[in-house]
C-alpha cells in the first residue's frame, strides 16, 4: 500500500489551505538523512542561527539524485527553497533529478513548483519508475525533460507519449469512473493503451534497463551530440561557400 503522509506546514514555513501530502516511504527515507544534510550545507556556507543572513556571501546549491535519490532530491530542494537562507537570498537552489517517481499529491506539486523555480526532471522514454505511483492522485513536479533514442521524428513522438503518460498517470479512480459514466471513453482508451505499453516494456526488459544510471548517461550523451550536429549543420548551411 502506497500510503501518503501529511507534510507539516511549519516545516516549510507556510499556511496551507489544502493538505500537502507526500509518499510516507519517501518522507521517512528523507528524514533519515535530512538533519545531517541541512547541517552540512549550513557548515559549508558558513551559516548559523546567530549570523546576519543579509550580509552573508551568496551560494548556488545544486541538488540531484537518481530514482529514490531523485525523490529525496525533490524534498530537499523544496525545503531549501523554503528556508530562511533562501528567503534572505543566501542560497538559490537548482534541482536536477533522473528517473524520479512521483513524490506527492497535486497540492505538493503546486507548492513545489511555486517555491523551486529552477527544477528539471529528466526521464528516459521507457523508464518505468517515473510512472509510479500511478492512478492514485500522485503528481509530478516541474520541469520534465523527456529523453528518447532514435531519429528526430521518432524522438518527438516518444516525448509526446511520455507527456501523455504523465498526465494519465496522475488521474484518480474516481475521475476515471466519472469520465467513463459520462461517456468519455477516450480517456479510458488512453489509459488502457498506456498500461499495455508499460506491460510491453516490462516484458522486453526496457522498463528497468532504461532506468539504470548508465542508460541515462548514454541517452544524455546522444541528445547532446544530436543537438550539436543539428546546430553545426545549420551553421554550415547559413555560411557562404568558399573556394
Amino acid at each position: 500500500m502506497l500510503v501518503p503522509a501529511g507534510l507539516n506546514p511549519e516545516r516549510l514555513g507556510g499556511d496551507f489551505k489544502q493538505e500537502v501530502q507526500v509518499h510516507s516511504g519517501f518522507l521517512n527515507a528523507y528524514d533519515s538523512v535530512r538533519n545531517r544534510i541541512i547541517e552540512l550545507i549550513k557548515v559549508l556556507i558558513g551559516s548559523s542561527l546567530e549570523d546576519d543572513l543579509e550580509s552573508m556571501p551568496k551560494w548556488h546549491v545544486y541538488v540531484t539524485g537518481h530514482s529514490l535519490g531523485g525523490a529525496l532530491a525533490t524534498l530537499l530542494a523544496l525545503e531549501l527553497s523554503s528556508s530562511q537562507m533562501a528567503k534572505h537570498g543566501v542560497i538559490s537552489v537548482t534541482m536536477y533529478n533522473f528517473g524520479s517517481p512521483r513524490v506527492g499529491n497535486r497540492r505538493f506539486a503546486e507548492l513545489y513548483n511555486e517555491k523551486v523555480k529552477d527544477s528539471w526532471r529528466v526521464v528516459n522514454h521507457r523508464d518505468i519508475i517515473p510512472t509510479v505511483p500511478r492512478l492514485m492522485g500522485y503528481c509530478h513536479v516541474a520541469q520534465p525533460v523527456y529523453l528518447a533514442a532514435g531519429d528526430l521524428e521518432e524522438t518527438l513522438v516518444n516525448k509526446i507519449d511520455g507527456y501523455q503518460g504523465d498526465v494519465i498517470g496522475e488521474s484518480t479512480p474516481d475521475i476515471l469512473v466519472s469520465e467513463f459514466m459520462k461517456g468519455e471513453k477516450q480517456l479510458v482508451e488512453k489509459i488502457l493503451q498506456t498500461e499495455i505499453n508499460l506491460l510491453s516494456t516490462i516484458r522486453d526488459g526496457t522498463a528497468l534497463m532504461q532506468h539504470m544510471e548508465d542508460f541515462y548517461y548514454i541517452t544524455l550523451l546522444e541528445s547532446v551530440r544530436s543537438n550539436y550536429r543539428r546546430t553545426d549543420s545549420s551553421s554550415e548551411e547559413g555560411c557562404p561557400s568558399t573556394v
